[in-house]
């Protein structure tokens, strides 16, 4: 009985392998999510500095539209 114990037993060289692989697969997990994260982080800077700059553009924009509609309105006024 105690030679087929011996035989079904796994060495202890090959337990820590399997728990050095473990390990690495999970800190190689950790750091894909971290990255993911990062990535997503990033992305949502970049879409409100993007906002914020078309936000801006849009009411200069508005406001130069604005300003020569009322320039335009005065002048037909005054021509009248």
């Amino acid at each position: 009985m105690q030679a087929t114990a011996n035989e079904d037993a796994i060495p202890n060289e090959t337990l820590l392998k399997i728990e050095l692989l473990g390990n690495l697969i999970k800190t190689y997990k950790k750091n894909k999510r971290e990255k993911q994260l990062k990535q997503i982080e990033l992305e949502a800077l970049i879409s409100t500095d993007l906002q914020q700059q078309l936000q801006s553009q849009q009411n200069s924009t508005f406001i130069r539209v604005s300003s020569s509609s009322i320039t335009k309105k005065r002048l037909l006024k005054n021509s009248n």
